[in-house]
């Protein structure tokens, strides 16, 4: 493993996990790309020479042990000998595909053998297949998208550790892999029907949905009182509700629903000029002085304008015949959203359809490059700019920006920022091999990629030297272009945003004294021990549920439990108070419904505190039965302590309420639930909060 990155063991329990989202996070995590496959969401693999190979293999070794490899094939499973996993040089654990079947081998035994027909109906070509081998030795399940296709296998094993992992490929490079593989993980221990179930049916992830708060600390630039594109503003967007009930209906407008070559679903919604009036559908739901994001489709009636206007704000026209997309953003001037008709004649009309408004600090318009067109985008230097289809990072296109006899072309975008203020740049760029893309603000380079034709990951931030100018820009001299995507740009404030439905506003510090404010590190935020805390000052019905509570701390200490000091992890209101403190004594005390539930000893919890490195802390339980977990270790079990649900008016993190004792070190996230988490979930957890790669 390389030194000084973030590696994937997020605990024992979840040994290794790569995800594959770019290629510099496969590099981080120890991995080489054979061959050069490309990385984007998955691991694409041409069947010929491409694998990945991490030069060691953490991933073995463990009695009690699970993988799981989600993969997208594209050719048949019987069509020729293909390895998914190896390891060696010795004590080889492999799983491969020959003449059909499957075959497991651990530490140079083959441990199972499941025949051609029983695979042959659950391989799906080009959709995603999850394979799950749960074993002890002695005893192994298989799991292939759900389905158990052994159960209790006898072969026995050796628990030993090999050297190196492959995936894709054999160790030798050989019998190749057709497909994408999206995600690799081990476990140090043995995953159950139940949890393969789970995992298939999603509720792994759909619990993140119904967190009550959810502080996701690397995305600490929202407005106070926004919710950054997640909370929609409209009631029948989609236009698959029956009828109009949802729409208003003025100027004589005719509204209908029509099944009659909608974009997506089964039907759009029309708007028909009933008399020469200015037909519209409305929806009184903005908040005036918000910024909103809106987005959809439209196609017109030969003859026909169509308008859309964000609070009162007339902010995109077509005429188009066929399908077009609308991505704008604006400040409302007023509660309306109107879809409307402003040319036209009395029968005329125009179809909307997948139309979305939503409250963002979003400040670029055309951020996912998906309008139609280049009309969001001003050439610089006589760039020409154009849209592709071919490979984008996300979506349908992206946005290229090529030479045209001036050298450093570029492309500004709609855009006014603050000078002096701090913003954050997040999204995808890309060279033609020979240009260097950049992103700057006037001169100030914010950011600059390589010539790699692979696409490559933004998420800086940068004070503002120019109010206008924002450019993404290729340095090249010679015929060649640069591309981009999923670019977006927001301010970077002093608060952070609960990303749940609920969208409470956390203050850093009191909200008034700077060095109560703890310093945005991009992510997550540093606190000194001394003065720096965060408090949600409107928090009823963050606890408070009778089914039970979930409080998840994703944070990296710069202390030792045994430092002889008090460090608050997060706290509420007092009187009602649910709180995990690191006392003085070494021992860390837990309180739910302002009840002590258990006071754990230094010696349980301290083998899997991790000093300056990622710990994520789950607490979790009904009245009566408490459970907590540091790391996927748990560290109580089924503790009896009754407890009386309640609703704190405040929550302090990295702190006790009113800001004193302090924690210290890096906060990347906090969340609550109310109800309990399984234990299987609060392994999602540590997974989803624990690593980063």
């Amino acid at each position: 493993m390389v030194a000084n990155v973030y590696p994937s063991r997020a605990a024992e329990r979840v040994v290794f996990r790569e995800q594959f989202r770019n290629p510099a996070d496969v590099v981080r995590n120890g991995g080489t790309l054979v061959g050069s496959p490309e990385v984007k969401d998955g691991v694409v693999l041409d069947g010929a020479t491409q694998y990945v190979s991490f030069l060691e293999s953490f991933a073995f070794g463990t009695t009690e042990h699970s993988i799981v490899l989600e993969f997208i094939p594209t050719v048949a499973h019987d069509s020729a000998t293909m390895y998914l996993i190896d390891s060696g040089p010795s004590d080889r654990y492999r799983v491969y595909l020959a003449a059909g079947a499957l075959y497991v081998g651990y530490s140079d035994t083959i441990i199972a053998s499941i025949s051609e027909p029983t695979i042959s109906g659950l391989w799906v070509i080009g959709e995603v297949n999850r394979l799950v081998i749960s074993t002890t030795s002695g005893d192994t399940d298989v799991f292939f998208s759900g389905t158990s296709v052994l159960s209790g296998g006898a072969t026995a094993w050796d628990p030993v550790q090999s050297e190196a992992l492959y995936l894709g490929a054999t160790r030798s490079g050989t019998s190749h892999l057709t497909g994408t593989i999206k995600s690799f993980s081990t476990h140090a221990r043995r995953l159950t029907q139940a949890d393969v179930t789970a995992m298939e049916e999603g509720r792994l992830w759909s619990y993140m949905n119904r967190a009550s708060v959810a502080l996701d600390m690397a995305e600490a630039t929202a407005k106070a009182g926004t919710v950054r594109g997640t909370v929609e503003a409209l009631v029948d967007g989609d236009m698959e509700a029956v009828g109009t009930a949802a729409w208003t209906p003025s100027g004589d407008a005719v509204l209908s629903k029509d099944t009659v070559n909608p974009h997506g679903g089964l039907q759009s919604l029309r708007i028909v000029y009933g008399s020469a009036s200015s037909p519209r559908a409305t929806q009184t739901t903005l908040t005036a002085g918000k910024r909103y994001r809106a987005r959809g489709w439209i196609r017109c009636d030969s003859g026909v304008t169509a308008n859309v206007y964000v609070g009162g704000v007339s902010v995109f026209d077509t005429t188009s015949s066929g399908w077009v997309y609308f991505d704008v953003t604006g400040v409302a001037l007023s509660i309306s959203f109107y879809l409307r008709l402003t040319v036209g004649s009395v029968g005329t009309g125009a179809n909307f359809d997948d139309v979305s408004v939503v409250e963002t600090d979003e400040l670029l318009d055309d951020s996912d490059m998906e309008a139609t067109g280049v009309g969001d985008w001003t050439a610089g230097a006589s760039a020409t700019l154009t849209k592709e289809s071919a490979d984008p990072y996300e979506g349908s296109q992206c946005l290229r920006v090529a030479y045209n006899g001036v050298n450093n072309p570029f492309a500004t975008g709609s855009i006014t920022l603050v000078v002096g203020a701090t913003y954050r740049v997040t999204g995808w760029i890309r060279s033609d091999g020979t240009s260097l893309p950049r992103i700057q603000n006037d001169s100030l380079v914010v950011f600059e990629g390589t010539t790699s034709v692979d696409w490559q990951a933004v998420d800086v931030t940068f004070v503002a030297t120019h109010a206008t100018r924002l450019w993404l820009r290729c340095l090249i001299a010679v015929a060649g272009y640069g591309e981009y995507d999923q670019i977006h740009v927001r301010p970077v404030l002093s608060r952070t945003l609960d990303k749940s439905a609920n969208g409470h506003v956390c203050l850093l510090g009191d909200g008034v004294t700077a060095a109560d404010k703890p310093s945005f590190l991009n992510p997550g935020f540093e606190f000194d021990g001394a003065n720096q805390y965060m408090q949600i000052i409107q928090a009823a019905g963050v606890y408070g549920s009778a089914v039970g509570f979930t409080t998840a701390a994703a944070f990296r200490p710069d202390f030792f439990p045994g430092d002889g000091v008090n460090h608050y992890l997060y706290d509420s209101t007092s009187g009602a108070r649910y709180y995990a403190l690191k006392q003085s004594t070494g021992t860390l005390l837990i309180i739910a419904g302002n009840t002590t539930i258990a006071s754990i000893a230094q010696a349980t919890y301290e083998p899997h505190w991790r000093v300056d490195g990622r710990n994520v802390l789950v607490v979790s339980g009904v009245p009566g039965n408490t459970n907590a977990w540091l790391n996927s270790h748990q560290i109580l079990t089924n503790d009896s302590s009754p407890w009386t649900p309640m609703s704190p008016t405040e929550v302090f993190i990295g702190s006790r309420f009113g800001g004193v004792t302090m924690f210290g070190g890096r906060y990347d996230g906090f969340y609550v639930w109310q109800e309990a988490l399984s234990p299987l979930q609060a392994d999602d957890l540590t997974i989803a909060l624990g690593v980063n790669v």
